[in-house]
């Protein structure tokens, strides 16, 4: 009994499993994989090789619907040839701010408001617009204001290095 126990294991040691797969693109530097598998060797040492087990799978359509409808997804195709389709909800929709405002004087990195008069043009601002004044230094309007004499912000960056205050004007007055 105990031959036998020795016969099936020494038969079980010779099962091998080993991986395969071709370069996407041998020459590129970041290879990545086009096809991956692998061999299998049973006990009587008969190779068996899988088919290619990556699924490539690409972008089919994108479409919107309504806002606060749910997103869907769905995948069609076969195997290694699949596409997936989305239908993403629409946002809310935002204010109608520029996005973009210059402030007639210098703030400081640590001025926390400024003066709703001095900021060009006027009209109403909403959080994430930006206020750039005239050093240069880049602010985030931190809440929404349709009127009110001092905004609230936050200081950004150094945005314009490079720019004088004319070429920055003029870039302004085409953005309006």
């Amino acid at each position: 009994m105990i031959r036998i126990a020795d016969e099936k294991t020494k038969e079980a040691e010779n099962v091998n499993i080993e991986s395969w797969s071709t370069p996407a693109d041998p020459d590129a530097q970041d290879k990545g994989v086009k096809e991956y598998g692998f061999i299998a060797t049973n006990r009587k040492g008969e190779k068996l090789k899988s088919p290619n087990l990556l699924n490539h799978i690409s972008i089919g359509t994108v479409t919107s619907s309504g806002s606060g409808s749910e997103a869907e997804a769905e995948l069609t195709g076969v195997w290694n040839d699949q596409k997936l389709n989305l239908v993403l909800p629409r946002g809310e929709r935002g204010g109608k701010g520029t996005g973009f405002y210059r402030y007639n004087g210098e703030l400081t990195s640590t001025s926390t408001s400024c003066s709703r008069n001095s900021i060009q043009p006027s009209g109403e601002l909403f959080v994430g617009d930006t206020i750039i004044d005239t050093n240069g230094e880049m602010f985030m309007v931190t809440k929404d204001y349709s009127s009110g004499s001092t905004v609230s912000i936050k200081y950004i960056n150094r945005l314009i290095d490079y720019m004088t205050v004319e070429e920055f004007d003029a870039i302004f007055a085409e953005n309006k």
